[in-house]
């Protein structure tokens, strides 16, 4: 989607959960996303270890996810393979809005539609919680833009170089919002 343009709502239907159903990864292995705790942050961290670029600093510590996951509001997505997480997405709504706090897939795990997967189940909670509005940010040159484009969120705004790598050079963080109904 580009900016300005509707929402397309058919992929937003592919991405919503169907009860009982999991998905198959190689050779019949199961992904399954379950509701998280604090009990999962060590495996969270190691996915954040894997997916997250150093260079940025976007990985978030153990201390941080876990005073995040006691702020009301706060839910913890997990993908498991073959019982490993194998990725994950941290989401808080308040106040009618959801806000995707954080998501990232291993990268031994990447390239199965755990993402997707992943996004689906925020989605799941933010209807639950009576929110029809998902905004994130990403770093500008993240190839997970591309990603979030496709499954229809759209480009809301910019934070001019918000965003420091570890050799100074400065990004953008760009907003996006996904309709959902």
């Amino acid at each position: 989607a580009r900016h300005g343009q509707a929402c397309p709502i058919t992929r937003i239907a592919d991405l919503r959960p169907r009860p009982g159903r999991q998905a198959a990864g190689e050779k019949g292995d199961m992904i399954t996303i379950v509701d998280g705790s604090a009990d999962d942050i060590d495996g969270v961290v190691a996915v954040m270890d894997s997916a997250f670029d150093p260079a940025f600093g976007e990985a978030w510590t153990n201390s941080q996810l876990r005073s995040s996951l006691a702020m009301s509001g706060t839910r913890l997505a997990v993908a498991k393979y073959n019982n490993e997480t194998a990725g994950f997405a941290l989401v808080r709504t308040i106040a009618g809005e959801t806000e995707l706090l954080m998501i990232g897939v291993h990268r031994l795990y990447q390239k199965k539609s755990i993402a997707s997967k992943l996004i689906a189940k925020v989605i799941e909670y933010s209807i639950k919680e009576h929110s029809f509005i998902v905004f994130l940010e990403v770093r500008d040159g993240n190839s997970a833009h591309k990603f979030y484009e496709k499954i229809g969120f759209l480009e809301i705004g910019r934070r001019t170089n918000y965003y420091t790598g570890s050799d100074g050079k400065r990004f953008d963080a760009i907003t996006m919002r996904l309709n959902q109904i």
